[in-house]
């Protein structure tokens, strides 16, 4: 493995080993997370993690290099083995390998590494325990709330209502519509925050 993708590795595994990423959880309920990595900086371009058409998909080495050397580790080392202390209902394919960078270059916005505190311009890596994907065809209008509110009702889906946290990545064309209407991530965030809900009938009536 090249020392530039052992850096990354080395980083999201301390990021996993923080007390507060809670580890046990995704590594062994019966709720099948994977292990995301969203990769920021410099380090995007030097190592060709990919951040373009397909960046969920297979055909990037860099990609698919560090997101399998991050379950390896979990297998190998903390004895994550299917069935035995993992115990994941059915599991996805992202827990093969999911990893992918950030298109700072054409994000409307400060990219994520700078709206969680970093500086711009450091390389850095974000973790995230993941379900599997929910593809949100929107072709049908420019309007940010038209917009926003099929990714909040993807979001607010009884099956695999977030306890609060999710992670959004937006096509190209959709960014762009935010960027026209000048939608920063801020009023982006509040948006889907106040309209990705169920009501407490809802939640009582499928036993949530």
């Amino acid at each position: 493995m090249p020392a530039g993708v052992l850096s990354v590795v080395g980083a999201a595994l301390r990021a996993l080993g923080d007390p507060t990423f809670e580890l046990h959880g995704p590594a062994t309920s019966t709720g099948g997370a994977a292990l995301m990595v969203i990769v920021n900086g410099p380090v995007r371009e030097r190592l060709g993690i990919h951040s373009g058409a397909n960046l969920l998909g297979p055909g990037f080495r860099a990609n698919a290099t560090i997101g399998r050397a991050l379950r390896l580790v979990l297998l190998n080392c903390l004895g994550c083995q299917p069935g035995v202390l993992d115990k994941s209902t059915q599991g996805w394919p992202g827990k093969y390998s999911l990893c992918f960078a950030e298109d700072e270059e054409s994000s409307p916005w400060e990219p994520l590494s700078v709206a969680r505190g970093f500086e711009p311009g450091r390389s850095t890596v974000t973790v995230f325990a993941a379900e599997s994907g929910h593809n949100v065809l929107a072709h049908g209008t420019a309007s940010p709330e038209r917009l926003l509110a099929l990714f909040a009702d993807a979001m607010a889906g009884l099956g695999s209502l977030s306890p609060g946290r999710s992670v959004i990545v937006l096509a190209p064309e959709h960014a762009e519509h935010l960027k026209r209407a000048r939608w920063s991530r801020a009023r982006t965030q509040a948006w889907l925050y106040e309209h990705a809900w169920r009501s407490l009938a809802d939640l009582k009536r499928t036993g949530r």
